[in-house]
């Protein structure tokens, strides 16, 4: 049988434990007020300008990778650009960094979109 100090020894600990958690999320709440209000007074745009130019910029990104990306049929030997109409499904492709990979893996490029 446990004697009354290790009872008492042990609920003091579960209480050391239950206001160190509560300190945490205390801390973790304050911390949070404090980014967004940081936020807010620091934003350089408005949310909607911000909006948009993040917009433009993934848009702009996305142009780039599509632009640089080579897909191949890999029941083919056809490659193509990745913005081609004739891209085979999405369980047939195989991606290449570049022209030269496509070829030297022994496909040849598309007659439509001439990659």
């Amino acid at each position: 049988m446990r004697n009354l100090f290790q009872i008492s020894n042990q609920r003091e600990i579960e209480k050391m434990k239950s206001d160190f958690h509560k300190k945490i999320w205390l801390a973790f709440l304050v911390g949070t007020v404090i980014a967004l209000a940081f936020g807010l007074l620091f934003a350089p745009k408005s949310g909607k300008d911000l909006r948009e130019q993040v917009k433009k910029i993934c848009k702009n990104y996305r142009n780039k990778v599509d632009s640089e990306l080579y897909v191949g049929n890999v029941n083919s030997d056809v490659f193509h650009l990745s913005s081609c109409v004739h891209l085979p499904n999405s369980d047939n492709r195989i991606v290449y960094r570049n022209r030269d990979e496509a070829i030297a893996s022994g496909k040849n490029p598309c007659h439509s979109c001439n990659p």
